[in-house]
């Protein structure tokens, strides 16, 4: 052979210069390579010098890579522990009924989440006495630590209520004690009693009397006029309120703030639990009463009568105008209140000859009944927009809402912050993945001999920092910053729609595209620079060449269309085929160049190692940079979730969102303004 071919031929070899019987193996290896490539002594020269300045520079190289190594293991695999121990012992804690916990999660009350290490008092102020067995005894605990606080003696009230428990004992006397002037106490007393006193009769159907209205089967007189005198005694108090509302504030006060999606929606599903036993739902049966007293004096034929019962209940709904409360459930109830007694006082005197009285609650009637009619200028695409929590809870809110409307751009934030939250979840999964794929290709030096594991070293080598430029920067970082481009400005389309619009399929088929094109991106490239610089030595792929081209090149169109074709509306049946066509090929192509690996004959192990060293790297890198992803994704979700004044709990607005609070505000509203429009 030439000069230059011993040069080279010496210079590749020198690893084994201590051990005889190797360095004749690997002599005669190279030679027989180096007589099937034919080189010329050029590139035997070029080879044989920067394999000597890699001899040189080999101990800070190694030093170097095993740095990255070391560092990508460490903080990726420690981002990820922690990122699963997170959601696993806190996500899956959300105070949320989920069909199917892990047995391994140990599940924490609601209390122990939202308050741990808080003082006595402030847990009793947010759960009662949780050793309680039951509701009502839970809250009794927190009126024993305040015997004179009224909101504390309502909000025992409501919950004996609901227990079914009745009232709790010496209601009335106690609340005329410790709050003197508060008519509620009265109301929700008749409203109790109510269902004792008189029980609506079933309803014919629509075609049969279509001006039918809704009469009563008197159960007992005497509790329904107990009931009437309730009210009258309500009616002349000068306040009305259960402190339902400044008691929600006080305790959403308490609740933790920050922290991201799993955290808010512990804190709205407490806000809901406290939200759903509201005392006015007793006040449903008012309108019974009312309509109850009106019928007796229907049948009675006494108009007389029937005045003074008008005259009570204007002076009754003169208090109840005054509620305190701000709910959604306190403005419906009062809604429905104000519908069944318009029609049956309207019936009723119009039967009694009334005719003034029976036009002002007939013109009142039909108020709330064009009130009601649900107006066409919400928000259609609501659900394929908002957030989760959003787009459970705000199309049922939007209903409600005659006057208050919001744009589009409100829905912004809340939706961000879960496709970030979504982005950790899939980052986490990437990082597991990307390991995987590290560990393997490590290992894979173990696949052939000292001999060939060595060689494949020394090929490697041959790579100059042009190649690792191409290798790391179009390999692993330029889709890395293109990925995160795609998923952080929704181009083309990914962020403007919600996570549910595409049943989640939209960011994990592009998230997995990217990973699939980090992985098989680098081994492309890899080929192409490896053929460049020791294709004389047999590490060469000359079949077929394109078809890693090809295929990278559908991982790069997946991760820029999957998002913007899983929020179509209606995909055509052909786009349908092709996308699905892109995802099955890139997969097809990963489970190849794996299968290749496993089952390479020996002649192309050298190859296949020098391969596998040359793209580790490049994997480490792919897995540091992902698993960095874990908290960016984090601090972005916190941050636009800082955004969303759509659906925050806070004080300033106690209800399960800012919006419900806002709606709840404008229908009291409305019904004030109608409730004016008809004066007594």
């Amino acid at each position: 052979m030439s000069d230059p071919a011993d040069r080279f031929v010496q210079a590749i070899t020198l690893p084994f210069a201590g051990n005889a019987e190797a360095l004749v193996k690997a002599d005669t290896e190279i030679r027989a390579l180096l007589a099937a490539g034919a080189p010329t002594d050029s590139v035997l020269d070029a080879a044989a010098t920067r394999l000597a300045a890699a001899a040189v520079r080999r101990k800070a190289a190694s030093l170097a890579r095993y740095a990255l190594y070391l560092l990508s293991a460490v903080i990726s695999l420690t981002i990820a522990f922690f990122a699963i121990q997170y959601w696993l012992n806190t996500g899956f804690n959300t105070g949320l009924p989920l069909p199917a916990k892990p047995s391994f999660i140990k599940e924490k009350s609601l209390s122990q989440q939202l308050a741990p290490g808080i003082a006595l008092r402030q847990r009793l102020l947010l759960f009662g006495d949780r050793s309680a067995p039951t509701t009502s005894a839970a809250k009794k605990a927190l009126w024993d630590s305040e015997p004179d606080n009224p909101a504390y003696f309502c909000d025992y009230a409501i919950a004996c209520y609901s227990n079914k428990n009745g009232l709790p004992p010496d209601f009335l006397a106690t609340a005329r004690r410790i709050d003197p002037g508060n008519g509620w106490y009265q109301a929700f007393a008749a409203g109790v009693l109510a269902k004792q006193a008189a029980v609506a009769q079933p309803k014919p159907t629509v075609a049969k009397k279509p001006d039918w209205v809704l009469r009563w089967n008197i159960l007992d007189p005497q509790k329904l006029e107990t009931c009437w005198s309730l009210l009258q005694e309500s009616a002349t108090q000068p306040r009305f309120t259960s402190y339902e509302t400044s008691l929600l504030r006080q305790r959403i006060a308490q609740l933790p703030t920050g922290g991201g999606n799993v955290e808010a929606c512990r804190n709205a599903f407490y806000v809901s639990i406290y939200s759903a036993n509201s005392g006015s739902l007793r006040f449903r049966t008012l309108a019974d009463v009312v309509g109850a007293k009106a019928q007796l004096a229907a049948e009675a034929k006494d108009p007389a009568l029937l005045k003074e019962i008008i005259a009570g209940w204007d002076r009754f709904d003169a208090v109840y105008q005054r509620n305190e409360e701000v709910s959604v459930i306190d403005s419906l109830v009062r809604a429905t209140v104000l519908r069944g007694v318009s029609a049956n006082l309207a019936a009723d005197a119009g039967k009694l000859g009334l005719p003034e009285e029976a036009a002002r609650f007939r013109a009142l009637k039909d108020q709330l009944q064009l009130w009601s009619q649900k107006p066409d200028s919400d928000f259609p695409g609501l659900p394929r927009k908002a957030s989760m929590l959003g787009g459970l809870t705000l199309p049922t809110i939007l209903k409600q809402s005659r006057t208050l409307r919001f744009d589009e751009e409100k829905l912004t934030p809340g939706r961000y912050s879960e496709h970030e939250l979504f982005g950790a979840v899939l980052a986490t999964a990437g990082i597991l993945l990307l390991a995987a794929v590290c560990i393997l290709t490590a290992l894979y030096r173990f696949r052939a001999a000292r001999l060939i594991a060595t060689l494949a070293r020394q090929g490697a080598a041959l790579l100059q920092p042009i190649d690792w430029l191409w290798l790391i920067g179009l390999g692993t970082v330029l889709p890395f910053v293109v990925f995160q481009f795609i998923s952080r400005t929704g181009f083309p389309g990914g962020r403007d729609y919600s996570l549910t619009a595409s049943r989640f399929a939209a960011p994990i088929f592009a998230f997995e595209a990217f990973i699939l094109l980090l992985i098989g991106l680098p081994v492309v490239i890899a080929r192409w620079r490896l053929g460049r610089r020791a294709g004389f030595l047999g590490i060469a792929w000359t079949r077929r060449p394109w078809v890693g081209v090809a295929m990278a090149s559908l991982a790069v169109i997946g991760c820029l269309t999957f998002g913007a074709y899983f929020t179509a509306e209606s995909p055509p049946a052909w786009i349908t085929a092709i996308e699905m066509a892109i995802f099955g090929l890139i997969h097809g192509w990963l489970i190849l160049i794996v299968s290749r690996a496993l089952f390479s004959r020996r002649e192309n192990l050298l190859k296949r190692l020098t391969l596998a060293r040359s793209v580790l790297p490049c994997y480490a890198l792919a897995l540091l940079l992902v698993a960095l992803t874990v908290p960016l994704s984090r601090t972005l979700e916190c941050y636009w979730l800082r955004q969303d004044r759509l659906t925050e709990v806070t004080p300033e607005a106690p209800a399960m969102s800012h919006f419900e609070y806002d709606v709840a505000r404008s229908i009291l509203a409305d019904l004030k303004q109608i409730a004016e429009s008809s004066p007594p």
